[in-house]
């Protein structure tokens, strides 16, 4: 039970109510409330906007460092091409971003 699990401030659950820690449920904190996911089922999207932004490669290359290897996600991180576009228009398919592919990925121009 979610609502009875509170997240000290080192981020880890405890149980008031149900919520084991260990069993695979991260706590993140939030400014408002914590709120919970499960790494074997997250998939995550990246989508940049707008403007000349240096170093947004980097950025994006450590967003799925940190969701594959902090986080331990099984599922998959995907770049959003095209900005908003990306999200409806057949013309922009997301492109699967993998260690592999954001290795380098600082070195090239453009998101």
């Amino acid at each position: 039970n979610r609502r009875n699990t509170r997240v000290h401030s080192q981020g880890r659950a405890t149980e008031t109510g149900g919520l084991v820690e260990g069993n695979g449920v991260r706590p993140r904190r939030s400014s408002s409330r914590p709120f919970f996911f499960n790494p074997d089922k997250v998939n995550a999207a990246i989508v940049t906007c707008g403007g000349l932004c240096p170093g947004l490669n980097n950025v994006v290359r450590e967003i799925t460092n940190s969701l594959y290897n902090l986080y331990g996600i099984k599922g998959q991180v995907y770049g959003i091409r095209g900005g908003y576009k990306g999200f409806y228009d057949p013309d922009y398919p997301p492109v699967e971003l993998t260690l592999e592919n954001v290795t380098t990925i600082h070195h090239t121009g453009g998101t």
